[in-house]
């Protein structure tokens, strides 16, 4: 079941229409299953025979199959995809069409579509979320021990392990992932049944038609049911916030795989490759992507503003913005597994940029550890680097007794606070970047997965 919704989830995608808004197409299969689900409760109701209702469930087949082999032919006169489905039925079945969606307005069919639609639409996005915290927890599990620096505003400050820096961005597709799950608890709340502003009068048992396409409740306001875009705008900013940090990644990306650094490869273009290749170039994309992203919540939100509870024609561009999100986030989340799967690391390289002014930080907390306030031990190591710049030395190659000139708390152990391996196994803090604490992030991220291939 879920391998067949899949299915008829990427067919709508693929469907494109020059006569209408090519947005609007994507939902014909969810609108033909929100129109049947419909006919079937006008019937529950009374409003319609079982001949009827036959005869419409029968006609929106044919017209799903219509779409399906591209055989629709579009009118000028056709508004959106509902208008479509319905003069399609009307043309296969006759007058008994139009008693499709009696009582059902534009608004909430569309809404219950576009709930439909994003369900099937957040679970892909979430796949291929997941795709990308695996790629990360093998390359991390991997290369576990290797160095590199960790910087801030570009400049180096401590060592870390490269497993710590990449978990970083695991954790934080994690918690996009729980974001972006939990927005659909927000599309299991039917709207079907509203009517256009003041109800159904046609005794719909509404529960039965939400539980009926998957639902777990009704709306409770028909004024706020056929004005509710909510669910769209959370949808989008969801999508804003793992873009930027997609784009965060590809940033690191394409700096540590320049000449200057030279951290990393990624995938090289190859022909026998079924895999879509990135590069640095493909990570321009990525970055690309968060741009269009978050424009479409600007654009959304400031559709939203002003807006009166019932319904607006503001909104026909609501849904716009939805499906220019999920394709920019679908293809930057694509090249962001690729390049993950395909990344190659230099581990020389990165430990060879591992500088002796790293270990300053490192000094600050040796001398707190023997009683000098860190504000004081600041600027006890400050004038020992400023002394090795004069010398033009490293503060390794000071002597013993310069250094302890400059500051008398210094003794000969601070040569166990000069091998950058030793010291990054003394952050073995939940968290930090020791081997131990690293190999629990791998552990906590891998259970994590596991219970997710559970759901």
């Amino acid at each position: 079941m879920a391998q067949l919704l899949r299915e008829k989830f990427f067919v709508s995608q693929n469907l494109r229409c020059s006569c209408i808004s090519p947005h609007d197409s994507r939902l014909f299969a969810d609108d033909l299953d929100v129109s049947k689900a419909y006919t079937e409760a006008l019937r529950k109701a009374g409003c319609l025979t079982n001949e009827q209702c036959s005869s419409i469930l029968a006609g929106l087949e044919l017209v799903r199959y219509d779409w399906i082999e591209g055989l629709l032919k579009f009118s000028p006169t056709d508004k959106d995809v509902h208008t479509i489905n319905k003069r399609r039925l009307t043309e296969i079945i006759g007058e008994v069409g139009q008693y499709l969606n009696s009582g059902c307005s534009r608004n909430e069919q569309v809404l219950t579509d576009m709930k439909l639609w994003l369900r099937k639409a957040i679970n892909e996005l979430l796949v291929r979320v997941q795709r990308c915290i695996e790629a990360i927890l093998e390359k991390a599990e991997h290369h576990l021990g290797v160095l590199m620096p960790a910087s801030i505003d570009l400049q180096r400050v401590q060592a870390v392990q490269f497993s710590h820096w990449l978990l970083s961005y695991a954790w934080i597709l994690r918690e996009d992932y729980l974001r972006l799950k939990e927005q659909e608890k927000l599309l299991l709340v039917s709207p079907l049944g509203s009517g256009t502003v003041a109800g159904n009068p046609f005794h719909i048992d509404r529960v039965w038609l939400a539980k009926r396409l998957g639902f777990t409740s009704v709306t409770t306001n028909s004024l706020h049911a056929v004005a509710d875009s909510d669910f769209m705008v959370n949808f989008i900013y969801c999508s804003s916030m793992l873009s930027l940090h997609l784009s965060g990644l590809a940033e690191e990306f394409i700096i540590y795989t320049t000449k200057e650094f030279d951290f990393l490869t990624l995938s090289e273009p190859s022909a026998k490759s079924n895999r879509l290749e990135s590069d640095s170039s493909s990570m321009e994309l990525v970055r690309g992507a968060s741009v269009q992203i978050c424009a479409c919540l600007t654009g959304i939100m400031m559709t939203t503003k002003n807006l009166r509870t019932s319904c607006h024609k503001d909104w026909q561009y609501d849904k716009r913005y939805c499906f220019e999100t999920f394709d920019a986030l679908q293809g930057a989340l694509k090249i962001t597994a690729s390049a993950l799967m395909g990344l190659k690391i230099n581990p020389p390289q990165m430990e060879a940029k591992l500088c002796p002014e790293m270990l300053a930080a490192d000094w600050v907390y040796y001398l707190a550890k023997k009683g000098i306030p860190p504000s004081q031990g600041q600027q006890y190591i400050e004038n020992v680097i400023a002394f090795a710049k004069r010398e033009s030395s490293d503060i390794t190659g000071i002597p013993l007794e310069e250094l302890q000139n400059i500051c008398p708390y210094i003794d000969r152990d601070i040569a166990n606070v000069a091998d950058f391996r030793d010291i990054v196994e003394q952050y073995d803090v939940t968290g930090g970047t020791a081997s131990t604490s690293v190999q629990k992030q791998i552990n906590l991220l891998k259970e994590f997965v596991t219970n997710l291939k559970k759901d």
